[in-house]
């Protein structure tokens, strides 16, 4: 019985702790705002956005409307700063033969929710991802903490105003975690 508590304790103490450094994937550690994407929430008074599927070379986030007028998402004015670049972002319903074209904005109706499954046009593949270990990796061996990457949804309402959310992302390399975490154990 007390193997079975101090497994269970451990456990605990080890999901807790790692819940501090967001969602872990195989060897880099990702948040959103400082927030775990299994549990993202950003609101105010005219959107709620949470996180749904979320991997290094794409993520959904959940758009609802809490408005009483249309709101319209324009990808052609959104974008990720990655590794200190410009990308364009895109959505998952996008063809590859239309990568560069123009993307028509998402529309979300009032108190409806739209799901938008979100790639970068040049960082949008399982060698070059959005959250890419490779970079994570070259910060931690240059002693910096963690990498942060950004993501800027435009939007605009049915009255032609236009406003936007900010997204920081930071990605820590899972080196960088373990050894954080055995300075936190001493």
């Amino acid at each position: 019985m007390r193997v079975l508590f101090a497994i269970t304790a451990l456990m605990l103490s080890l999901s807790a702790s790692a819940q501090e450094y967001g969602k872990k994937f195989v060897d880099i550690y990702v948040n959103i705002n400082g927030q775990d994407p299994k549990s993202f929430v950003m609101e105010d008074d005219t959107l709620k956005i949470t996180s749904g599927w979320f991997e290094p070379k794409n993520f959904i986030l959940e758009i609802n409307n809490k408005t009483s007028g249309m709101l319209y998402v324009d990808f052609n004015k959104s974008y990720f700063i990655l590794g200190g670049e410009t990308s364009d972002v895109v959505p998952g319903e996008t063809y590859i033969k239309d990568l560069n074209l123009e993307v028509k904005k998402t529309k979300v109706a009032p108190g409806a929710r739209a799901s938008l499954n979100l790639y970068s046009r040049e960082r949008n593949n399982d060698f070059n991802p959005i959250f890419s270990s490779r970079q994570a990796h070259k910060g931690y061996i240059a002693n910096s903490s963690f990498l942060t990457e950004k993501l800027v949804l435009a939007f605009e309402d049915e009255n032609g105003s236009k406003f936007k959310r900010e997204f920081i992302f930071e990605v820590r390399a899972a080196k960088l975690v373990n050894d954080l975490k055995k300075r936190a154990q001493k």
